[in-house]
C-alpha cells in the first residue's frame, strides 16, 4: 500500500499479520511484489524473529527477501514493472506532473505492442491468456493538496483509452448507473467503455491513436479548467461549481465513448489463444461486441 496525504507518504508492505513501513523520500513505486528489504522506518515487533525462526532468510534478514512468494512473484512480474515505473520516475524527479504519470499509467512494454502480445510486464494491462488472466480495472492520478485536491479516475478499464476525470470529495459524483456485476450491463459507465476496450482488441493498433487523441485533448481542457480554478478559488469553492467540472468531464467523455465505439473497426485475431479467452469470457460476460 501507498498511504499519502499532502505533507508525508509512507509506503506498508503486509505478509500475513506481519508488516514492515517505509517513508518515501522523493519518489517510490509499488506492483505486485514485497519491496522494502532492511531499510524500514517500522516493522512488525515479532517479523525478524519468525522469519529467522521459520527458516525463511537465507542470509541477513529483509522483509522483500524472508517474505516474498517466490513463485507469485516471479509469475506476476511486479519487480519488472516496478523497475520500469521507477526509472520513469526518477528520471524527472522535481518535474513530474500529471502528463507524465498518465503516460506511465498507460505504458505498454516492447515494440509495436498490441494486446494479443501484450504481458504482464505491462502497466496498462491487458488481459490475455492462462498466463496473464487480469488487466488494469480502473486507474487513478491523485493531486494532493490541504485545499481542493483533484481525483483523477478513469473509472473504467485499460487507461490506455480511458480519459482521466476530475473528481473532488467536496462535490461527489454525478450517476454512473448501478454498480457493475460480473455480467454485461450496458447502463453502467464501466461496461459501456469495456465493450469498446473488447471490440478493437485485434484492431487496436488501428484504433487506439484516434481514440487516445481525442482523451489527451478532453484532459488538457480539463487540466486548464481545473488549474485555473484551483489557482483563483484559493480553496474556496462551492460544491456545485465543482460538480459541473465533474459532471462535464464525465460527459464528455461518454461523447467519446460512443462515437469512438461507432467508428472503431473490428480485427482479426491471429493468436487463436487469445482470441479463444476472449471469446469465452465475452460468451461468459454476455458482451456482443
Amino acid at each position: 500500500y501507498i498511504i499519502a496525504d499532502p505533507d508525508e507518504a509512507w509506503v506498508l508492505e503486509t505478509a500475513g499479520k506481519f508488516w514492515a513501513a517505509k517513508r518515501v523520500e522523493n519518489v517510490y513505486s509499488i506492483s505486485n511484489a514485497l519491496t522494502i528489504g532492511s531499510e524500514w522506518d517500522m516493522i512488525h515487533p515479532e517479523a525478524i524473529d519468525h522469519a529467522m525462526e521459520r527458516g525463511y532468510c537465507r542470509k541477513g534478514f529483509s522483509f522483500r527477501d524472508c517474505y516474498s512468494d517466490w513463485f507469485y512473484t516471479r509469475m506476476s512480474r511486479g519487480r519488472e514493472r516496478r523497475k520500469y515505473t521507477m526509472e520513469r520516475l526518477r528520471e524527472k524527479i522535481g518535474e513530474l506532473g500529471f502528463r507524465d504519470f498518465a503516460e506511465i499509467l498507460r505504458s505498454h512494454i516492447g515494440r509495436e505492442w498490441s494486446p494479443p502480445k501484450g504481458s504482464m510486464r505491462d502497466i496498462c494491462m491487458h488481459a490475455g491468456g492462462l498466463t496473464r488472466p487480469s488487466q488494469t480495472a480502473s486507474s487513478y492520478i491523485g493531486e494532493l493538496r490541504r485545499k481542493l485536491a483533484v481525483h483523477w479516475f478513469t473509472a473504467t478499464s485499460t487507461p490506455c483509452i480511458s480519459p482521466y476525470k476530475p473528481v473532488f470529495f467536496e462535490a461527489g459524483l454525478p450517476d454512473m448507473g448501478p454498480k457493475p456485476t460480473g455480467r454485461y450491463d450496458p447502463s453502467t459507465l464501466w461496461w459501456r467503455h469495456e465493450r469498446l476496450h473488447r471490440k478493437i482488441l485485434c484492431s487496436y493498433r488501428y484504433n487506439a491513436p484516434r481514440i487516445r487523441s481525442r482523451i489527451e485533448r478532453l484532459e488538457d481542457e480539463l487540466r486548464r479548467e481545473v488549474k485555473r480554478l484551483v489557482d483563483e478559488a484559493n480553496g474556496k469553492v462551492e460544491p456545485e461549481k465543482l460538480m459541473e467540472i465533474t459532471s462535464r468531464a464525465f460527459r464528455e467523455a461518454e461523447e467519446i465513448l460512443e462515437e469512438s465505439y461507432r467508428e472503431a473497426k473490428k480485427g482479426v485475431c491471429l493468436n487463436p489463444f487469445f482470441a479463444y479467452f476472449w471469446w469465452k469470457a465475452n460468451r461468459s460476460a454476455g458482451v456482443k461486441t
